[in-house]
Protein backbone atom coordinates (compact mmCIF):
# COMPACT_ATOMS: atom_id res chain seq x y z
CA UNK A 1 0.00 0.00 0.00
CA UNK A 2 1.57 3.10 -0.80
CA UNK A 3 1.78 5.89 2.17
CA UNK A 4 1.92 9.35 2.30
CA UNK A 5 5.14 10.83 4.22
CA UNK A 6 3.55 13.69 7.22
CA UNK A 7 6.39 14.79 9.45
CA UNK A 8 8.52 11.72 10.32
CA UNK A 9 6.02 9.18 10.64
CA UNK A 10 4.18 7.46 7.03
CA UNK A 11 0.83 7.92 7.13
CA UNK A 12 -1.10 4.84 4.90
CA UNK A 13 -3.22 6.02 1.61
CA UNK A 14 -6.61 4.58 2.73
CA UNK A 15 -8.45 2.66 -0.58
CA UNK A 16 -10.98 5.11 -1.15
CA UNK A 17 -8.85 7.86 -3.47
CA UNK A 18 -11.61 11.34 -1.98
CA UNK A 19 -11.21 10.18 1.48
CA UNK A 20 -7.53 9.72 1.28
CA UNK A 21 -7.18 13.16 -0.02
CA UNK A 22 -9.09 14.52 2.89
CA UNK A 23 -6.70 12.33 5.16
CA UNK A 24 -3.60 13.80 3.91
CA UNK A 25 -5.28 17.30 3.62
CA UNK A 26 -6.06 16.64 7.64
CA UNK A 27 -2.27 15.23 8.41
CA UNK A 28 -0.69 18.16 6.56
CA UNK A 29 -2.76 20.89 8.34
CA UNK A 30 -2.29 19.48 11.75
CA UNK A 31 1.62 20.01 11.30
CA UNK A 32 1.39 23.84 9.98
CA UNK A 33 0.79 26.26 12.89
CA UNK A 34 -1.78 28.20 10.86
CA UNK A 35 -3.90 27.04 7.98
CA UNK A 36 -3.38 28.81 5.06
CA UNK A 37 -5.65 29.33 2.11
CA UNK A 38 -3.76 26.95 0.02
CA UNK A 39 -4.63 24.00 2.99
CA UNK A 40 -8.20 24.78 2.85
CA UNK A 41 -8.77 25.09 -0.77
CA UNK A 42 -7.03 21.58 -1.31
CA UNK A 43 -9.50 20.55 1.55
CA UNK A 44 -12.58 21.81 -0.31
CA UNK A 45 -10.72 19.94 -3.53
CA UNK A 46 -10.65 16.92 -1.86
CA UNK A 47 -13.98 16.92 -0.89
CA UNK A 48 -15.53 17.75 -3.82
CA UNK A 49 -13.46 16.87 -7.03
CA UNK A 50 -14.24 14.51 -9.89
CA UNK A 51 -18.34 14.00 -8.88
CA UNK A 52 -18.85 14.23 -13.00
CA UNK A 53 -16.60 14.87 -16.32
CA UNK A 54 -16.12 18.58 -17.13
CA UNK A 55 -16.95 19.27 -20.79
CA UNK A 56 -15.48 21.77 -23.27
CA UNK A 57 -18.87 24.09 -22.74
CA UNK A 58 -18.80 24.01 -18.96
CA UNK A 59 -14.96 25.06 -19.08
CA UNK A 60 -15.73 27.45 -21.27
CA UNK A 61 -18.40 28.71 -18.75
CA UNK A 62 -16.18 28.78 -16.10
CA UNK A 63 -13.73 30.85 -18.21
CA UNK A 64 -16.17 33.24 -18.87
CA UNK A 65 -17.55 33.36 -15.16
CA UNK A 66 -13.75 34.63 -14.67
CA UNK A 67 -13.04 36.90 -16.99
CA UNK A 68 -11.67 40.23 -15.78
CA UNK A 69 -10.89 38.30 -12.26
CA UNK A 70 -7.28 38.06 -11.07
CA UNK A 71 -6.33 34.11 -10.33
CA UNK A 72 -3.54 32.86 -9.54
CA UNK A 73 -1.49 29.67 -10.39
CA UNK A 74 -0.42 27.12 -7.78
CA UNK A 75 2.38 29.06 -7.52
CA UNK A 76 0.87 32.35 -6.83
CA UNK A 77 1.61 33.99 -10.59
CA UNK A 78 -1.29 35.76 -11.25
CA UNK A 79 -2.95 36.06 -14.59
CA UNK A 80 -6.24 37.13 -16.00
CA UNK A 81 -8.74 34.73 -18.01
CA UNK A 82 -10.64 35.17 -21.70
CA UNK A 83 -12.66 33.42 -24.46
CA UNK A 84 -11.83 34.31 -28.18
CA UNK A 85 -13.75 32.31 -30.89
CA UNK A 86 -14.92 29.99 -28.34
CA UNK A 87 -11.15 29.43 -27.11
CA UNK A 88 -9.94 30.08 -23.60
CA UNK A 89 -7.06 32.42 -23.80
CA UNK A 90 -4.46 33.48 -20.37
CA UNK A 91 -2.84 36.67 -19.70
CA UNK A 92 -0.01 36.61 -16.93
CA UNK A 93 0.09 39.92 -15.22
CA UNK A 94 4.03 39.72 -15.53
CA UNK A 95 4.20 40.51 -19.06
CA UNK A 96 0.62 41.01 -20.13
CA UNK A 97 0.21 39.40 -23.54
CA UNK A 98 -1.92 37.01 -24.18
CA UNK A 99 -1.55 33.42 -25.07
CA UNK A 100 -3.67 30.31 -25.80
CA UNK A 101 -1.95 27.18 -27.49
CA UNK A 102 -5.89 26.47 -29.11
CA UNK A 103 -8.86 24.47 -28.70
CA UNK A 104 -7.37 20.84 -29.12
CA UNK A 105 -4.89 21.30 -26.69
CA UNK A 106 -7.85 22.83 -24.22
CA UNK A 107 -9.58 19.31 -25.44
CA UNK A 108 -6.35 17.40 -24.55
CA UNK A 109 -6.06 19.20 -21.35
CA UNK A 110 -9.60 18.30 -20.03
CA UNK A 111 -9.91 14.67 -21.09
CA UNK A 112 -6.38 14.38 -19.13
CA UNK A 113 -7.85 16.13 -16.64
CA UNK A 114 -11.60 13.67 -16.54
CA UNK A 115 -9.60 10.58 -16.43
CA UNK A 116 -6.72 11.50 -13.90
CA UNK A 117 -8.29 14.28 -11.48
CA UNK A 118 -4.84 15.32 -11.29
CA UNK A 119 -4.37 19.29 -9.67
CA UNK A 120 -0.53 18.99 -10.63
CA UNK A 121 0.33 21.47 -13.61
CA UNK A 122 3.05 19.27 -14.59
CA UNK A 123 1.19 16.62 -15.16
CA UNK A 124 -0.32 18.05 -18.11
CA UNK A 125 3.02 19.47 -19.54
CA UNK A 126 2.80 16.70 -22.69
CA UNK A 127 -0.66 18.54 -23.24
CA UNK A 128 -0.66 22.03 -22.77
CA UNK A 129 1.82 25.24 -22.17
CA UNK A 130 -0.69 26.59 -20.64
CA UNK A 131 -1.43 24.00 -17.51
CA UNK A 132 -0.89 25.94 -14.71
CA UNK A 133 -3.04 28.07 -15.59
CA UNK A 134 -6.16 25.60 -16.70
CA UNK A 135 -5.02 24.22 -13.17
CA UNK A 136 -5.41 27.90 -11.57
CA UNK A 137 -8.51 28.21 -13.36
CA UNK A 138 -10.27 25.07 -11.93
CA UNK A 139 -8.83 25.47 -8.21
CA UNK A 140 -10.45 29.01 -8.50
CA UNK A 141 -14.03 27.58 -9.94
CA UNK A 142 -13.85 24.63 -7.60
CA UNK A 143 -12.81 27.52 -4.89
CA UNK A 144 -16.01 29.64 -5.35
CA UNK A 145 -18.33 26.89 -5.78
CA UNK A 146 -17.31 25.88 -2.73
CA UNK A 147 -17.22 28.58 -0.52
CA UNK A 148 -19.79 27.85 1.40
CA UNK A 149 -18.35 24.79 2.29
CA UNK A 150 -15.16 25.72 3.05
CA UNK A 151 -15.76 27.51 6.73
CA UNK A 152 -16.93 24.03 7.52
CA UNK A 153 -14.52 22.20 6.54
CA UNK A 154 -11.66 24.67 7.54
CA UNK A 155 -13.21 24.32 10.92
CA UNK A 156 -13.31 20.49 10.95
CA UNK A 157 -9.55 21.02 10.33
CA UNK A 158 -8.68 23.04 13.33
CA UNK A 159 -10.13 20.81 15.41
Amino acid sequence: MPSFVAGSRSTHILPHVRTAKLYIVMMASRRLSGISASISMFAILASSTHSHAMSYDELLKVARRFKGVMLETVTGKRFSVGVYLDCPYFTPESSGRSQSDGRKAAERFLARYNKTGSLRPSDYADVTRNASYYVGLLLKSVHARSRGRGASIRRSLEA
